[in-house]
């Protein structure tokens, strides 16, 4: 098992074993996925039928600690499989979410492989700096990030941000964000500061 998943596999024992069945929420779900590519001009060695097929399963758990406090872990891990013909060229198996999250109705803190997004948007995505979403794949996967995240809600109109990443080559970027819902619409400013990156992004 990868490094990364023990500490919420014991997390998850751990809310499986102290908490009662009227105060927890176990989930389990996953996504499918393939496409098959036909050719009439393969590459040397390749087949002229190319199939990719994928599985992600998920669990979740929630355990509501009062009326309105909230703790909850997901866990998913994707393995996904390619195939020349009958070959199979490429595999891969890593983790795809693993995070454990606290939430009041004024905050929300999340610590954990996540994604970090900061709306729907599918075209115009100038602060998707977080994530590896390609727009011509339908399952909208992306890589997630190991980062800790928070979110505060002063209002019900404005919302606050904070986080802090933590990249391969172990450096520490972080950042923040502001944002205000008015009639007028949605709108936001937000800094990012990345150690390894110049100039950075606002």
């Amino acid at each position: 098992m990868h490094s990364k998943a023990k500490p919420l596999m014991l997390v998850c024992a751990w809310f499986l074993l102290s908490a009662s069945a009227s105060a927890q929420t176990l989930s389990a779900k996953g996504q499918l996925w393939g496409s098959t590519i036909f050719g009439d001009d393969p590459a040397e060695g390749r087949s002229s039928i190319e199939t990719v097929m994928g599985y992600i399963p998920t669990l979740s758990l929630a355990r509501e600690l009062s009326s309105d406090r909230l703790l909850d872990v997901e866990w998913a891990y994707r393995f996904s499989r390619s195939y020349s013909g009958e070959t199979l060229v490429a595999s891969g198996e890593n983790p795809y979410r693993g995070w454990v999250r606290y939430s009041t109705p004024r905050m929300e803190a999340r610590l954990g492989l996540q994604k970090i997004a900061f709306g729907p948007a599918q075209f115009l995505r100038p602060t998707s700096w977080f994530d590896t979403i390609d727009l011509r794949d339908p399952t909208g996967q992306t890589d997630g990030v190991d980062a800790f995240r928070l979110r505060l809600f002063p209002s019900g109109s404005a919302a606050l941000w904070g986080w802090a990443i933590k990249s391969e080559l172990d450096t520490l970027s972080y950042g923040g964000r502001a944002e205000l819902s008015l009639a007028s619409g949605d709108w936001g400013i937000t800094y990012h500061g990345d150690p390894s990156v110049s100039p950075q992004q606002v």
